[in-house]
C-alpha cells in the first residue's frame, strides 16, 4: 500500500512523505506505524498501518490531476453557483477539504475567492481559503517539483485570469 518516501496527503494537515514505519507499544501491544512529516510545519503524524486503508490519506496526485485542478479553478460559471448562506457554505467547503481531493480543494479556493471579489470574507471563510489555498500549493510543489514560492505563483496567475 505505502512505504517509505512515498509523498501523501492528509486531510485537513496538508502533504507530508512518509519518514519511515516504525513498531511501538501501545497498550501492551506492538503496533506497526507510518511516521508522516507533514511539510513545511513541525508536525509528525504517527498512523497505525491497519487504520491507513481507512483514512483519507492518499498518495499526491498525478500531474494529469493538478492540470485538472487548476482547469476547475478557471472555470468558476456564475450563473450555475448556487447562492448560500454562510453557514451551508462552510458545511460543503468543509466537506470539500476534508475529502482531501486536489480538485475539491480548487473549487473551495475558486468559490471562496469570487465571493471574496464581491464582499468580506468573514473570519472562518477566511481561514478556510488560507487553508485550502496551502493544501494546493503544497501539494503542487510536490507533482511538479517546484517550490511552493513557485507553486503559489501559479495558483496566483491562474485566478487572476479566471476572475478578469
Amino acid at each position: 500500500m505505502f512505504k517509505v518516501g512515498d509523498k501523501v496527503v492528509c486531510p485537513m494537515r496538508g502533504s507530508g512523505i512518509i519518514e519511515s514505519i516504525e513498531e511501538r507499544d501501545f497498550l501492551g501491544q506492538a503496533q506497526q506505524y507510518f511516521i508522516i512529516k507533514i511539510i513545511n510545519t513541525d508536525m509528525t503524524l504517527m498512523i497505525p498501518t491497519a487504520k491507513m486503508a481507512t483514512s483519507n490519506i492518499r498518495l499526491i496526485s498525478d500531474l494529469t490531476t493538478a492540470e485538472d485542478a487548476f482547469d476547475t479553478l478557471s472555470k468558476y460559471d456564475e450563473l450555475s453557483a448556487e447562492p448560500v448562506n454562510a453557514k451551508e457554505r462552510r458545511k460543503i467547503n468543509m466537506s470539500k477539504i476534508s475529502d482531501g481531493s486536489l480538485i475539491g480543494c480548487a473549487e473551495v479556493v475558486r468559490d471562496l475567492t469570487h465571493i471574496h471579489q464581491k464582499k468580506s470574507l468573514n473570519a472562518s471563510e477566511r481561514e478556510m481559503l488560507m487553508n485550502a489555498r496551502k493544501f494546493i500549493i503544497n501539494e503542487v510543489s510536490l507533482v511538479k517539483d517546484i517550490s511552493e514560492s513557485q507553486a503559489s505563483s501559479l495558483l496566483d496567475e491562474v485566478l487572476t485570469s479566471s476572475f478578469q
